[in-house]
């Protein structure tokens, strides 16, 4: 449906600009089209079209954010690497009185174990 692509198109690349042109351009009355959003599953499918030009602009975002990491962007680095894993933030739990949580897991059985490390 056009309306839908229109809208999944980012607002300084759409043609007509407003969504009121568009309504005149298609015939409809400009209220018709602010209807349709209300339908279950519109902007889902407007979502879906936007991610999937997303997906195929990903290999230029990566070159993009490689280029600034390369040439010493701190936030570009931070960002590549928590992508590809090589860093992590440490996370410190504290309990109410601001101390660090301590666990005992002399105890612990190995399902236990598991399932604190696998959560």
């Amino acid at each position: 449906m056009k309306f839908i692509h229109w809208l999944a198109i980012p607002k300084k690349e759409r043609k007509p600009r407003t969504q009121q042109e568009l309504a005149r351009e298609m015939g409809l009355d400009p209220a018709t089209l602010s209807d349709w959003k209300n339908i279950p599953g519109f902007t889902d499918e407007v979502t879906t079209l936007a991610r999937q030009a997303l997906r195929d602009a990903l290999t230029d975002v990566y070159a993009a954010l490689i280029k600034r990491a390369i040439d010493g962007d701190v936030p570009a680095i931070k960002l590549a690497m928590e992508m590809t894993r090589e860093y992590v933030p440490r996370q410190e739990l504290t309990g109410k009185d601001g101390d660090a949580i301590r666990i005992d897991v002399s105890q612990m059985t190995d399902d236990e174990l598991r399932a604190i490390a696998e959560s």
